[in-house]
């Protein structure tokens, strides 16, 4: 029997209407159809079934059917994002061969504990995010039961301070990837927390979780972590030098939190070799970039806005050969950038550097070894003429508010900018210079122009 006419078999006509899908596979065969309604328990005869997808469809928020905890041989279950409410069976405890549970946002599901979970032995990843589990207390010693998992997913689940104890032993041996983000612990990260037994971790996430303190030093002992994102916390101090244990770091995200400490510091800390994306932006950083900054050749993003730092930006910042993001903007940086900072910069797209007491001082026909998307230079010394090489089509967004600018807007900006969806040349003595008229209004219908009435005034009353 073809798997369409099973599907059409086991679960009732498509809702019409409905832009649905439901993937199901049985040994080996796959395929796709649009369906909706109820699930029937005929579906139990498919004693073979061993992987069910009904992720993305829509069920209209009735519960997850029990009788699917009797499809025994089942190895995947994927019921994300399909529209079930209610309390999620405990009978999905008695699939004892699945390694893959996925029940990621079904819209209003909840589950008072976690028990039922401790009997899916071979479970090896897990996916409950957005599910409410704020009512479990049992949850860390759930998935302590579970040596196999290497992923979880419990993003969003509305978990507490006190439900974050280890056990006395860890079973979680195999554990790489670890979302708890978004969820109300409200507390410290004291030497008990379990995500600190975790020793194989390669990537922890938990953004926006309330957590104060400073970062814990035994962080630094998992030294398998690849990515940990704590951004978005009220982290205090400073980075632990523990963190000089971590050679495997390629992404450290710290950023909206009350970390203070010089920056020049920071890099001692990290892998020149491995680190690609560096996210230190609203801290309290202070000092001086270093001049060596250019060691950290694999770097691709660099945010380190809003904060304190001070002094120039050095000239080795031309060896970030990768750097894709430069984000500098807001902080009490000064002195001179010209065409040496940007000599190898090829795969810039992103310049932030607005205010700032910096001035960029370029040859008037410069040709920059980058196309940018996005620039900002509100409040630094461009002009008095206006950059020729700003003059690029890839540009969408560009703030060059206050940059004592005191030229004629050259039509080949407005012509190359035509797509461009922001631009603040606000308050900074602009003599416009549009192309055509009807080309300037096409151009306006698609971008946001925050000018002054100067440039407003000047090419009106011309017309």
């Amino acid at each position: 029997m073809q798997v369409r006419q099973l599907i059409h078999r086991y679960l009732l006509p498509p809702i019409h209407n409905k832009c649905l899908r439901f993937t199901l596979q049985i040994s080996g065969l796959y395929d796709s159809q649009a369906v909706g309604g109820e699930i029937r328990s005929s579906l139990l005869t498919l004693r073979h079934l061993k992987m069910l997808d009904l992720s993305l469809n829509d069920f209209g928020g009735q519960p997850i059917p029990e009788f699917i905890g009797a499809l025994r041989s089942l190895t995947h279950l994927d019921l994300s994002y399909s529209n079930f409410s209610g309390q999620i069976p405990p009978h999905l405890g008695n699939l004892s061969n699945l390694l893959n549970l996925q029940l990621s946002n079904t819209a209003d599901s909840y589950l008072p504990d976690l028990a039922w979970l401790s009997r899916l032995k071979k479970l090896q990843v897990l996916g409950m995010s957005e599910v409410d589990l704020s009512a479990a207390v049992d949850w860390v010693h759930a998935l302590n039961m579970l040596p196999d998992l290497m992923n979880i997913d419990l993003d969003s689940c509305g978990l507490r301070n006190s439900t974050m104890l280890y056990p006395v032993h860890s079973n979680l041996t195999s554990l790489e990837t670890l979302y708890l983000s978004f969820n109300p612990f409200n507390t410290s990260m004291g030497a008990n927390n379990f995500v600190l037994a975790l020793t194989r971790l390669q990537e922890l996430s938990l953004l926006s979780c309330g957590i104060h303190g400073p970062v814990p030093d035994a962080l630094g002992n998992l030294t398998s972590l690849r990515k940990p994102s704590l951004q978005e916390n009220l982290f205090v101090d400073k980075v632990p030098s523990t963190f000089k244990k971590l050679k495997k770091l390629q992404v450290f995200e710290l950023s909206n939190n009350f970390i203070s400490m010089d920056v020049i510091k920071l890099p001692h800390l990290l892998p020149p070799d491995e680190l690609l994306k560096l996210r230190f932006d609203n801290n309290k950083l202070t000092g001086s970039l270093p001049a060596w900054i250019g060691q950290f050749s694999s770097l691709t993003i660099i945010k380190l806005n809003h904060n304190e730092l001070s002094g120039e930006i050095p000239i080795g910042i031309r060896e970030l050969t990768n750097l894709r993001d430069l984000w500098l903007n807001s902080n009490n940086l000064h002195g001179t950038i010209n065409d040496d900072h940007f000599t190898n910069l090829t795969t810039l797209q992103v310049l932030l550097i607005s205010d700032n007491s910096l001035t960029v001082k370029v040859s008037h026909t410069w040709n920059t070894p980058f196309s940018l998307y996005s620039a900002s230079f509100s409040s630094c010394m461009l002009g008095p003429q206006f950059p020729a090489w700003l003059i690029q089509p890839t540009i969408e967004t560009l703030d060059i508010f206050n940059t004592s600018i005191h030229d004629i807007i050259p039509a080949e900006f407005w012509t190359s900018s035509y797509h461009a969806t922001y631009l603040d040349c606000h308050e900074i003595g602009l003599l416009a210079c549009f192309p055509h008229f009807f080309n300037l209004l096409a151009w306006m219908f698609r971008i946001s122009v925050l000018t002054s009435f100067l440039v407003q005034f000047h090419y009106f009353h011309k017309i």
